[in-house]
């Protein structure tokens, strides 16, 4: 909410309209979010970063640190944001062949 005002500002200048959502915490600890969000991701190859950039040694020295009480860790918080309107996105106006239904299985033998 407090950063609202200045993102439609910014849209309306830049003729870029999308749409603005409320990031949640899920009442989960700070570092159980963050390597919820983060560990997979960083495991499978799917977080990267670019090459030669001036904030790359801020973010890697928070992450190689993580968690730890004497690093800031706010890199890996606004990641973990990140990971979550990324799949936010991912998942949004999907309909759901199963609503009502419960969960059924699409490939029985996979199970997924």
């Amino acid at each position: 909410k407090a950063v609202e005002p200045y993102l439609r500002e910014e849209m309306q200048r830049l003729n870029c309209m999308v749409p603005i959502g409320e990031l949640r915490h899920g009442n989960q600890q700070k570092t159980d979010r963050i390597v919820w969000a983060l560990q997979g991701r960083f495991e499978h190859g799917n977080v990267t970063f670019e090459e030669g950039a001036d904030w790359l040694p801020w973010i890697e020295d928070q992450l190689l640190q993580f968690p730890t009480a004497t690093v800031n860790d706010d890199g890996p918080d606004a990641l973990a944001y990140i990971a979550q309107l990324a799949e936010e996105a991912v998942w949004a106006g999907l309909d759901d062949p199963n609503e009502g239904q419960g969960w059924v299985a699409i490939d029985a033998e996979v199970g997924y």
